[in-house]
């Protein structure tokens, strides 16, 4: 099973791979070497046969020139014939033979016989150097120079070369090509087995991690040693590996949160309708009126929860239209004026300059600077002050709400519109709700293009800055 998926693996396929391209590289160079080997062995030995053949003319053309008679003639011939291998015979031009290197060899019809040469043999003339001589005084009367006609042909046809060290020479090259692929091509897959191994490894570890992860563990990291391809997937799976961990905490944390929101307003409506039943407590007006409360509690939870999950999905639907912040912020302030009063908490709205309209849904505006302006009023203790202000930067609309309650510290700030954060961890309803607006409040101003931030001072106050572009 294991040697099976390796055949499968990415590591087989790498040494696969290279082993293919390493045997055609050693099978394109050796080629090309050893034609080139035969082609210059080839040119030597036509270079040599030449240069033989011309010291062969020069010898017949002295013995000539010495007047030289057919027995030393013949003598050179043979000696020639035997250092180069070759047959050599001299004739006149009427045919008649001056000189055979191999006088005991029977000759084909064309080359009548030496004087005094007996004996006939089926043998065949492979290949011949025929010289056709001339006399002296022919030679002076003649524009031929020298010999008539030569033909040079060893002695034994030769299976690839005619000289006997130029076939070892090139023997010895394809031998050394061989011995030379085979060593590289071990050595090859070798070093290609060890570098798939090194760079397989990170991938084996990302694989194991991923099964983990799958599994339920989102603890798994993976170690990243370089800045490749594959360092970049592993530090990818560390951002996913975290992005995952987070979102079940988060996911772990609404869970708690929601049912610790609902088991509160629960509870008490549960004891208040167990002492009406038990006929503790009178159902009256008074009674009525805490279970109201309480149920609108909860019903405002569960809007909230409601409006959270159709931003998740993309489902929140916007009533889209041309809207004037400025009246919407004038109509808070009216609404809130009362409240800032009963909490002897100071209130303004400044609109520095005439705010044009935007796209957008007035019904989630109004909710959304509702929500900061009650956040801005419930921190802010008796004798503070709640501003809002709002004005142009470049083409958007700035909108400010500002307190001097207690501040965020810096740690709340990187968390405050988080889902069910509260500064007050001890979740006292006198100190803020259920920690879901500010989240919502975010969500509904991205949803219409716009953005918020946040920034505070402990002891000094917050300030939240909400941006939308304008028509």
């Amino acid at each position: 099973m294991l040697i099976s998926s390796w055949f499968f693996s990415l590591g087989f396929r790498l040494v696969l791979g290279f082993a293919v391209v390493l045997i055609l590289a050693l099978g394109v160079v050796s080629t090309y070497v050893v034609l080139s080997a035969q082609k210059e062995a080839r040119l030597y030995t036509e270079e040599l046969e030449l240069v033989q053949a011309a010291r062969v003319r020069q010898l017949i053309n002295i013995h000539y020139d010495q007047q030289a008679d057919g027995t030393s003639l013949q003598e050179a011939i043979e000696q020639v014939g035997d250092l180069y291998g070759w047959r050599v015979v001299v004739n006149q031009d009427t045919g008649e033979v001056l000189a055979d290197s191999q006088p005991k060899i029977a000759r084909s019809s064309d080359l009548p016989p030496l004087p005094d040469w007996g004996g006939q043999s089926n043998l065949p003339r492979d290949k011949s150097l025929v010289v056709t001589a001339y006399t002296a005084d022919q030679r002076n009367s003649s524009s031929e120079s020298g010999l008539g006609s030569m033909e040079l042909i060893p002695l034994q046809q030769q299976t690839q070369f005619d000289d006997p060290s130029i076939s070892s020479l090139v023997q010895a090259t394809n031998r050394t090509l061989l011995v030379v692929g085979l060593i590289a091509g071990a050595f090859g897959v070798v070093g290609v087995l060890l570098m798939a191994r090194k760079l397989l490894a990170p991938i084996h570890d990302l694989t194991n991690a991923a099964v983990k992860l799958g599994q339920g563990d989102l603890t798994q990291r993976v170690n990243v040693t370089g800045r490749d391809e594959i360092g970049q997937l592993g530090m990818t799976f560390n951002s996913m590996a975290q992005a995952l961990q987070v979102s079940e905490d988060q996911r772990r944390n609404l869970i708690s949160d929601v049912a610790h929101e609902l088991r509160t307003p629960l509870s008490n409506m549960q004891g208040y309708v167990e002492a009406v039943r038990d006929g503790l407590l009178d159902p009256n007006s008074s009674t009525m009126r805490t279970l109201h409360e309480q149920t609108l509690q909860l019903t405002g939870l569960v809007e909230d929860l409601r409006i959270l999950a159709q931003v998740d999905s993309g489902n929140l639907v916007l009533n889209l239209d041309y809207v004037r912040v400025d009246e919407i912020l004038r109509e808070l302030a009216d609404s809130f004026r009362p409240v800032m009063e009963s909490k002897a908490v100071g209130f303004s709205l400044v609109i520095t300059e005439e705010i044009p309209i935007v796209y957008a849904d007035r019904l989630r505006l109004t909710q959304i600077f509702s929500n900061l302006i009650d956040n801005a009023a419930t921190y802010t203790q008796t004798g503070g002050k709640v501003s809002v202000s709002a004005g142009l930067s470049g083409s958007w609309i700035e909108i400010v709400v500002s307190d001097t309650g207690e501040g965020i510290s810096a740690e709340g700030l990187e968390r405050i519109f988080d889902r069910f954060y509260r500064e007050d961890q001890s979740r006292n309803r006198s100190t803020g709700g259920s920690g879901l607006g500010l989240a919502i409040t975010k969500q509904l101003v991205e949803a219409q293009s716009g953005t918020i931030k946040a920034t505070s001072r402990l002891g000094v106050g917050s300030s939240f800055e909400v941006k939308f572009p304008f028509v």
